[in-house]
């Protein structure tokens, strides 16, 4: 369409391109209605993009802060002078012969079963009235029973 204002244009006037006007307001419409069609996708967009910026200044300072404390941990550490470690003492030389014993070694015997111990005898308590009645049976509802109508037999007059 804006091919043909143009070849129109051309043709009829070439001294003035009058063809810019209709193809600007188009454009202006055009430009309009993608923006009423399309506007939930880039409100998502922008949204989408706002989350990953906070997220990579997050991790930067993340970084920045491990920069830190790695730079101020070894000063920590050079203030304190260290504690002097104890000497190891040396590790003794064990005799064969204990480590037989511990092969040869019995187990101890296993223990007796524990005697059962008499029990007081249950004492039955009675029902009241009351837990009684709260084992009643409830009844189902009756079925309706309905009467057969009987057989017209014709009157003697």
């Amino acid at each position: 369409m804006n091919t043909l204002l143009v070849i129109l244009n051309l043709t009829t006037s070439p001294e003035t391109f009058w063809a810019i006007w209709p193809i600007l307001g188009w454009g202006i419409g055009l430009a309009g209605h993608a923006y009423l069609v399309y506007r939930a996708i880039l409100k998502k967009t922008v949204e989408r993009y706002a989350t990953e910026q906070e997220i990579l200044t997050q991790i930067q300072l993340e970084r920045q802060a491990a920069q830190i404390a790695a730079a101020v941990v070894p000063t920590v550490e050079e203030e304190v002078a260290p504690e002097p470690r104890p000497e190891p003492k040396p590790k003794r030389k064990r005799a064969a012969a204990k480590t037989t014993r511990r092969a040869t070694r019995k187990k101890a015997p296993a223990k007796k079963p524990a005697t059962k111990t008499a029990r007081k005898p249950a004492t039955r308590t009675r029902k009241t009235k009351m837990a009684s009645s709260r084992t009643t049976k409830v009844r189902k509802p009756a079925a309706r029973r309905t009467r057969k109508p009987a057989p017209k037999t014709p009157r003697k007059s």
